[in-house]
């Protein structure tokens, strides 16, 4: 249960940040969850993990992903039906332990649901590297276009302010040439 639980915690965790809405991890809460509720036949007395005391943790009047076990429930059923508990986890390919282990292995597999996941995000990964690769091509462009301009505008200031010089001093040269003919 608290291994269970621990992996709930996981995917929560992984939802509210790296992953937010992924339907890799609601298919895997799914998945889980189906499993738990899911009836185990013709393994003997008990069918269902709440029959021995497993149930869905309820915070105030939501149900939660986590499980908790009822100490007293649990406690009776080994107490009473011991071989019961065990068929209920052991049993060769229907038991609780058996459907984990499939759900796990199938979920872990190179086919699997994790895998075909992660190769999703290695893509994207890949193409986002590659547009940033092409952005940085571009800025590194855009400055060097920009880097010329403001060279060749630096020039044409640099020469417009030797004109407004010449030109400066030819006027009061004139002004002073005007003024003296009077």
């Amino acid at each position: 249960v608290n291994n269970y639980n621990n992996l709930v915690d996981l995917v929560d965790s992984l939802h509210k940040n790296e992953l937010v809405n992924d339907m890799a991890l609601n298919a895997i809460n799914r998945r889980l969850r189906a499993m738990l509720s899911t009836t185990v036949t013709d393994v003997g007395v008990y069918e269902l993990l709440a029959q021995i005391g497993v149930h869905g943790e309820t915070i105030g009047a939501q149900a939660s992903k986590r499980l908790t076990v009822a100490g007293d429930e649990l406690d009776n059923a080994l107490v009473n039906n011991f071989n019961g508990v065990a068929h209920l986890f052991a049993t060769k390919d229907k038991g609780i332990a058996a459907q984990f282990d499939d759900l796990v292995s199938d979920m872990l597999s190179s086919e699997g649901i994790v895998k075909i996941r992660e190769d999703g995000i290695d893509r994207r990964l890949k193409t986002l590297n590659t547009q940033m690769d092409r952005q940085s091509e571009q800025l590194a462009k855009l400055e060097s276009r920009y880097m010329s301009q403001f060279s060749v505008l630096d020039s044409m200031l640099s020469q417009l302010q030797n004109t407004n010089l010449f030109l400066t001093n030819q006027l009061a040269a004139f002004e002073k040439v005007a003024i003296g003919k009077r």
